[in-house]
């Protein structure tokens, strides 16, 4: 007869919790912590706020507020001039000083500067809508969408600067909450009440809905930004910090136009060739084979600081053996939700409507891809933190050129089955090639394959 010791059994548990407790204590493992919850609540999010649309509009409304927010998201790159990452590096910098004056004269300068680029941009946009939705697009009923995302182009671009010196200041909480999943919830709850309460119709409610999001999450941005520093007399000195931020900034826009535009051009060349209804198909595959990479980018998140530490130590060991925990630990976490989308893509997508069961090849072919992606491990990072992001930058711009050719060759012929052969192929081309470049600077293989570790550890031990 078994003997169970509870008195032990309840130390074990104290002394457990009290472990997670002194690690959820650390600033590191709590800030994961809450970019693994925001990333996730997010994800969530966007998927429901997707299926309210998909389900009560249909594809083709679907692929008109895709077409519509993409269009916003790059006049808001445009506007903005690359001043939220230079914001976040700046703020960072005075606020480990101690130096609060410096953090509000920088981001005076950055409003100063944003704010009137942005409602310029916003201001052609409304003044383009209508050429750009029938001569470009060929769909004159995106035109009132396009005018509606044009009056939010200077309220998103000011709540970006919001968020990334919320960052900066080190909020991560309120950082991971705004950025990651207030949009889609504020979006979710306002068309629920568009759509269910007020039983509005039209491919308008989208926008509607994400407006009214972006307005109230740059409302509770600002307030939790004067709460931190006072913003009083904003605007006074901000002219003089305004020359070394755009030194800074528009290199960075540079660098993030060239990643926006290899991520968003399929849905653009889309919109101008094929229907809104196969717009809004190939937008829901690539959301759903996102899913196979969402723990490498939170990873991507933790472990970036680590990296460069490591290397500023010139610790190869701890390196190496980073690269190959991660690396585990990515291909453990993504390798059965690729077996999901590869084996049920028709009921997965199924679940957002009957039409959409027509994305099922789609959806396979963007989750293998979002799978090699995901097993070549952290490279982008790695070659970024470690003083090589001039390779990262010549494989990014390859890699746009490439996807420009193919996209641009591809998609007119073949529709969503072109635009998701292209990303796949540009995805893998940059990650293995990116993979190289690591084994030929550190001489680490990133992609985790079974076996593999052991195996060159014993090859060294040997030499």
């Amino acid at each position: 007869m078994t003997v169970v010791d509870r008195d032990g059994q309840q130390r074990g548990v104290h002394r457990g919790l009290a472990r997670i407790r002194a690690a959820l204590a650390e600033p590191f493992v709590r800030g994961s912590v809450i970019t693994f919850a925001c990333h996730g609540l997010g994800i969530v999010l966007g998927y429901l706020f997707a299926l309210l649309i998909s389900r009560r509009l249909g594809a083709e409304a679907m692929g008109l507020f895709t077409i519509a927010y993409t269009v916003l998201n790059i006049a808001t790159v445009l506007g903005r001039l690359g001043l939220d990452i230079a914001l976040l590096r700046f703020v960072a910098e005075f606020s480990a000083r101690e130096q609060g004056e410096q953090v509000r004269r920088f981001l005076a300068g950055a409003v100063a500067v944003a704010l009137p680029c942005s409602l310029g941009v916003g201001l052609l946009l409304f003044l383009a809508a209508g050429p750009l939705a029938r001569d470009l697009f060929r769909k004159p009923e995106l035109e009132a969408s396009l005018r509606e995302v044009a009056c939010l182009v200077p309220v998103l671009a000011l709540f970006f600067l919001q968020t990334e010196s919320l960052r900066g200041l080190r909020r991560i909480g309120a950082y991971g909450f705004l950025q990651n999943a207030s949009l889609y919830l504020f979006s979710c709850l306002a068309a629920f009440l568009l759509l269910e309460g007020l039983d509005w119709e039209g491919a308008q409610v989208p926008i509607q809905a994400l407006g009214a999001a972006i307005v109230l999450a740059t409302v509770i941005g600002g307030l939790l930004l004067h709460r931190q520093l006072g913003l009083a007399g904003l605007y006074r000195g901000g002219m003089a910090a305004i020359r070394p931020m755009l030194a800074v900034s528009l290199p960075l826009m540079t660098s993030k136009i060239m990643f926006f535009v290899m991520g968003w051009v399929d849905i653009l060349l889309l919109g101008v060739f094929r229907t809104g209804a196969e717009v809004g198909i190939y937008n829901i595959a690539v959301r759903l084979s996102s899913v196979v990479g969402i723990v490498l980018l939170v990873i991507n998140v933790v472990v970036a600081p680590r990296y460069a530490q490591l290397h500023t130590l010139g610790d190869r060991d701890g390196f190496v053996g980073l690269v190959w925990r991660t690396s585990r630990v990515v291909f453990i976490s993504s390798l059965p939700l690729l077996l999901l989308l590869l084996l049920l893509p028709g009921p997965v997508l199924g679940v957002f409507g009957e039409e959409f069961r027509q994305g099922s090849q789609i959806l396979a072919l963007l989750a293998l891809g979002e799978f090699i992606n995901a097993n070549c491990g952290s490279v982008g990072i790695i070659l970024q933190m470690t003083g090589r992001e001039r390779l990262f930058r010549n494989i990014a711009c390859a890699a746009t050129v490439l996807n420009l050719g193919l996209n641009s060759v591809f998609i007119p012929r073949f529709g969503i089955y072109g635009a998701a052969v292209t990303n796949v192929a540009t995805v893998s081309s940059w990650n293995l090639l990116a993979v190289w470049l690591v084994w030929r600077e550190f001489g680490v293989l990133t992609p985790y394959v079974p076996g593999l570790e052991r195996l060159l550890r014993r090859h060294r031990a040997g030499q």
